[in-house]
């Protein structure tokens, strides 16, 4: 439901809509890098503030890794990687949050990425372990002292969900460290709310999405929208630290020149909603106000 249905005051509105346009206005500028740091302090900000008031934190940080649009899988895994190794090296020095920066845990799909994304890096410079969602797993079956020791300490999954078995051990992790907050970087985890995967096919992965995945609070989440020809159109967006926490909605904001769009700002929130919005709904909102400003500048 768009908050606007509810009891929330039209000024109040505008003064949500105003700060969240102001939060995400970095999206106007097309320089990846700048693109990219900025995503990266943001999140960082965001998992710092829900890792220091929920205990186990659930965290879902989920964006396009490139606004360009023919990336590829590489690329893809590349920037994946670099931005999980930023962000979990900057929490990582959080004392605060960690007395020791080996309470902090970086898992990967696959044994070899992990190699990968080490083997251009100082060693001196990753204080936190590095490992892989199977070894990890096999180590706690094993070991269930190191289970126990885990607990109360955190752990960052870097894009799972390749495959389905990733996101169902990923669920037994979980089990078997109970107090362990987790954070989840690109793991598709809106195809598991939406359904995408039939429970019929699933039901596995319909059982742990509906016991552990619909856990995960969309700390840091941005999904561009493809309308009227324009790829990067509009986005979805949503950010605990993005408006007053009472709040705390989805937003959608559409590409604007139109004259609201001040401080140049280049896109403008025209709706928010109190929970993750259908997807077609969405898109016909995004649609229509995209042609209303679209007309505005002719």
């Amino acid at each position: 439901m768009a908050i606007s249905d509810t009891s929330v005051t039209e000024g109040d509105l505008k003064v949500v809509k105003r700060r969240i346009s102001n939060y995400f206005s970095f999206l106007g500028n097309t320089d990846q890098k700048s693109y990219f740091d900025k995503i990266l302090s943001l999140s960082v900000e965001c998992a710092t503030v829900s890792l220091t008031n929920i205990k186990p934190a659930r965290i879902e940080i989920s964006f396009p890794e490139n606004r360009k649009n023919d990336i590829s899988v590489t690329e893809s895994l590349d920037v994946n990687t670099d931005f999980a190794l930023q962000f979990t090296r900057q929490i990582s020095r959080n004392r605060k949050l960690f007395n020791d920066p080996s309470d902090l845990w970086m898992v990967f799909p696959d044994k070899q990425e992990g190699i990968m994304a080490l083997k251009n890096e100082d060693k001196a410079t990753i204080p936190f372990t590095v490992t892989s969602i199977d070894i990890l797993y096999q180590k706690l079956q094993s070991q269930p002292q190191l289970a126990e020791s885990l607990r109360s300490k955190a752990f960052v999954f870097v894009n799972p969900g390749f495959n389905v078995e990733e996101w169902i051990i990923l669920s037994k992790i979980s089990d078997l460290t109970k107090s362990t907050s987790i954070i989840i970087i690109n793991g598709n985890l809106d195809r598991l709310r939406k359904g995408y995967y039939p429970s019929f096919f699933y039901p596995g992965l319909a059982a742990v999405t509906k016991s552990f995945y619909l856990q995960f609070e969309q700390t840091f989440f941005l999904s561009p929208i493809a309308v009227n020809g324009d790829r990067l159109g509009a986005w979805l967006c949503k950010s605990s630290l993005a408006s007053p926490s009472d709040l705390n909605p989805w937003a959608l904001l559409v590409r604007s020149n139109a004259v609201e769009a001040t401080d140049n700002l280049k896109y403008l929130a025209v709706e928010i909603y109190d929970k993750e919005p259908d997807p077609k709904l969405v898109w016909n909102a995004a649609k229509d106000k995209h042609f209303a400003e679209w007309k505005r500048r002719f």
